[in-house]
């Protein structure tokens, strides 16, 4: 697989999760530790920390494969996109 020149990374997670969203339909009435749940299955450590997660959602690969964004930084960007900021 190619990976696409991303310009803007930010940018690129935001369009992401707009779309996700749409097939997904219910990702933003989760709550925090739901929505890491959903997009990422839990290893060890706090459960509302991202870095406590490994991300296994197969839109999340693709994307992180073929934009070279890291999976890991979907699932931070996840938090920030659905209102679960720090």
């Amino acid at each position: 697989m190619n990976q696409l020149n991303v310009v803007d990374k930010n940018q690129s997670l935001k369009h992401f999760f707009i779309s996700y969203s749409s097939i997904e339909g219910s990702l933003e009435n989760l709550n925090r530790i739901e929505l890491l749940e959903r997009l990422g299955e839990f290893n060890e450590g706090e459960k509302e920390a991202a870095e406590s997660y490994s991300p296994n959602d197969i839109f999340i690969a693709v994307a992180s494969a073929a934009t070279g964004i890291p999976e890991h930084e979907f699932l931070v960007y996840a938090l920030d996109f659905f209102g679960h900021n720090n």
